[in-house]
Parts: structure tokens; sequence; C-alpha cells
């Protein structure tokens, strides 16, 4: 469909890029990835495990694992976004249990997490700091009153609370860098503080930063498909995205719906020159055929669309049609066989891929469909990468967004923040990962 680059051009781009990494569900904790220990919450009990009880995380994702025979109900309603988590105790016993997005966390409040082989205290759960939960939805505030709001917040420790003004102070004022000193206890926190408080550190960056801004405005709607903050000058009120390093990917679906009139009817778009030749609108279609369907026939779908070698090695492992193949079949292939014999019996279509699931999940009884569309997935972000018209494409459309995204990274010794707007910025496609049940979708690179 168009001139590719070379491999050589395109590592050089993803190493430009954000870190992708594979996240949870939206709403459950990212504090607790697979493999670290989770604590059961006063007073949720699951079977016969009572308050307390540590946990070691198998999986987290939209669908059952049926190599878990273990089901253990909850006490709360799941018909609202349901997540699967899998679990083992300290005997080495496995389990499984469902539960609402929105209310899994509480399950797993302040619970523990490996990290170099040390298990610690997570001190904030996932979405405990975001403007929402700190009382700052709908608010229109200054810098100084962002801070008074913060000092008066009554869910915080004095210790946390401590912590989190010290980093809104150290911020305001004039500057891309700022330096901090992070006591121990909260190291381990810098990437959930980074990637929701980040919103609040954001929007006091702003009003000392951007030249015209009096005052934030904070949506009285979280998770709206861009929109972080509004800056509020004396004309309007421009809007504002914000991505923490190592945060969530913005979808590609999201970015089609918020400039589909501009799309569907370009000459009603003021003051934008935009015309797509025929291959660039085939290329939206295909896009938006991939995210209309789900994650995983997503993949399939997109692998199928670009004929990739990894679908066409697939189609022969399983002996389906390129055409024929979906995630029910996929499924119905690899029933009642074992990992190993799905390790063997992929060993050409990861190579084809290239992309192959880790020794761990092969011996942790993973369910069969992660090792065969988990590769997928990474596969076709990294197949949509080295395509041009594609990645033009992207970008063509991603820079008629009009809202501009601020960059926050917190590390041990530093806050930076950098600004760009999306009609600016260089885009690649990204993935959150399996785990996520995320869509695809893309990042801006570093450059």
């Amino acid at each position: 469909m168009g001139k590719m680059l070379s491999f050589k051009k395109f590592k050089a781009i993803l190493q430009e890029a954000e870190e992708l990494e594979e996240a949870n569900l939206g709403s459950h904790p990212d504090n607790y990835p697979e493999g670290s220990v989770v604590r059961l919450n006063k007073p949720f009990v699951i079977g016969p495990y009572k308050e307390g009880t540590l946990f070691t995380v198998l999986f987290i994702g939209p669908e059952k694992d049926k190599n878990i025979t273990q089901v253990y109900p909850t006490k709360v309603s799941t018909t609202k976004k349901p997540v699967w988590i899998g679990l083992q105790d300290e005997s080495g016993d496995k389990f499984q249990v469902m539960l609402s997005k929105s209310l899994a966390d509480s399950y797993f409040l302040k619970g523990s997490k490996t990290r170099g082989g040390e298990t610690t205290s997570v001190i904030f759960a996932n979405k405990e700091l975001t403007p929402d939960s700190l009382g700052f939805a709908d608010k229109t505030l200054t810098s100084d009153g962002i801070i008074s709001l913060l000092e008066t917040n009554k869910k915080l420790k004095p210790e946390e609370k401590k912590f989190l003004v010290y980093l809104a102070k150290t911020v305001n004022g004039k500057g891309s860098s700022f330096n901090i000193t992070v006591p121990e206890k909260f190291l381990s926190e810098l990437n959930v503080i980074s990637k929701d408080f980040g919103e609040i550190l954001s929007a006091i960056w702003l009003l000392n930063n951007e030249t015209g801004l009096t005052k934030i405005k904070f949506p009285d709607i979280s998770n709206l498909p861009f929109i972080d903050l509004y800056g509020v000058s004396k004309k309007t009120l421009e809007p504002y995205s914000v991505k923490s390093e190592g945060g969530s990917k913005v979808s590609i679906g999201n970015i089609l719906d918020s400039i589909d009139d501009v799309i569907k009817n370009p000459t009603k778009a003021t003051g934008i020159e935009l015309n797509f030749t025929t291959e660039e609108s085939e290329i939206i279609s295909s896009l938006r055929k991939i995210i209309s369907l789900s994650m995983k026939d997503g993949m399939i779908e997109g692998h199928r669309i670009l004929q990739t070698d990894a679908i066409k090695e697939l189609s022969k492992v399983m002996n389906v049609p390129v055409a024929k193949i979906t995630n029910k079949k996929i499924d119905e292939w690899a029933k009642n066989k074992t990992a190993q014999q799905l390790k063997k019996q992929l060993s050409t279509f990861y190579t084809k891929a290239n992309s192959r699931p880790t020794e761990k999940m092969f011996e942790s009884g993973r369910e069969p469909n992660r090792l065969i569309v988990g590769p997928l997935g990474e596969s076709l972000r990294r197949e949509l990468n080295i395509r041009k018209p594609y990645l033009d494409v992207l970008n063509k459309i991603a820079n008629l967004v009009e809202a501009s995204q601020v960059n926050i990274s917190i590390k041990p010794k530093t806050i930076t923040f950098s600004l760009a707007k999306f009609r600016d910025a260089k885009f690649v496609f990204g993935w959150a990962g399996y785990s996520g049940g995320n869509k695809l979708g893309f990042i801006k690179t570093k450059s």
C-alpha cells in the first residue's frame, strides 16, 4: 500500500517515542500488575479467606480463564463493566473472581506490590489522586486556589498530603524542570502520582507558563476522550490533554470521534484545508473497522487488512483460511491444548510476528487466547508503524485536534513538563497491552 520504513528507521522512531507499557484495565489498580501481591481489604471477603490475606495476581482481564476451575462469588454487583481477576494464595491454590471495574480497587485497596524481589505496601490506589477523587471536578481555580484546596483536603493522610502539597508548591513557578526531594516511602509511588496527580500538577504549571491563562477549569465529567483541563483566558476556554510518561495511550476511536465532523464534512471545516486521497480514505476506513470490533477481533482484523506474514503463518498453523480467522476460531483451535503444546506449535508464528510470550507466561498456565492474541497485538502495532501511509494518516487526523497536550514526568529528583499542540506533534501507533483489553491507540513521540 505504500513505502515501508526500514527497520533501522522504525527502531529510531520507537526509541524517540514514549515507553509502551502493558497496562491493566483502566479502572483496576495499575499498582497491581500481574505477578504482584495484593491484600484483601476489609470488609470484603472472598471464599474462605480472611481480611488481610495476601494473594498473587495471575491475570486481570475482561474474560474468564477457562483453566482456573475455582470461582468465588463476590458481594457486589457485576453488571457494569465486569473484570475477571485471577489470584493465587500463599499455599498455591488458584481461583478467580468477577468484579465491577469501578469496585475492583475497593477489594484490594492498600495492597502490596513486588519490586526487585521485595514486597512493599501500596500507598496510593489507582484513581485515588485524580481531580475527581480529590474534589476538583467542575471547579475553576487559580494556582493558589488549587494548592489551598489540596491543603484543606480531608481524604488524604497528613504525611501524604504534606508530600503532595510540596510537589504542588514546587511546580508553582516558571520553567520546564523542577528539582524535588522524594522521601523513600514515596519512591515506589511516583508512577501512580504522575499518572493520576499529574493533572493537578499540570494545571498549576500551565497557569505559570501559558501566556494569557488566568484560571484552570476542571471538567465535571472525567474520562473525556481528550480533554483533562480547560485553561481560562479572557475570551475562551483552551482545551488541554495531560499525559504522564508511562500512562495510557489515546485511542484511535477517540480521535476519530472527536474530529468525525471534519473528516465526513471537509468543506465545513472552517479554516482547515482538508483533502483526503483515495488511499488515505481507505486507511481511515480500515482504522474504523479495526476499532469497531472487540480488542481481540480488532487485532486479528488489522493483520488481515495488512495481510501480514504473522496472520498468514497463523492460518497455516491453525489450518484455517486467513479470511475465516476470528477470536472464536482461535479459542476453538487452542481448546484442550497445553501451554507447552501451544509453545511448540506456534513457534513459527511467533517468529513471523516478532513477538512471543515470556517463559513465565507459558509456565503460569495463562489462558491460551493470550498466548496468541497478545503477540498479534504487539505485532500489529509494529506493522502499522513501519507503513508510512498509515503513519501519515495517523498524524494527519491527530493534527486536526484543536487541543494542546501537556506531558509530565516525575522522577526521583525532578519533575519535567513539555507542551505541544496536537496539530504540531508527531505520533506513532501504540497499544496498552492484552491485560488492559485496550483497542488500538497512539502516543506522541518525544521529538
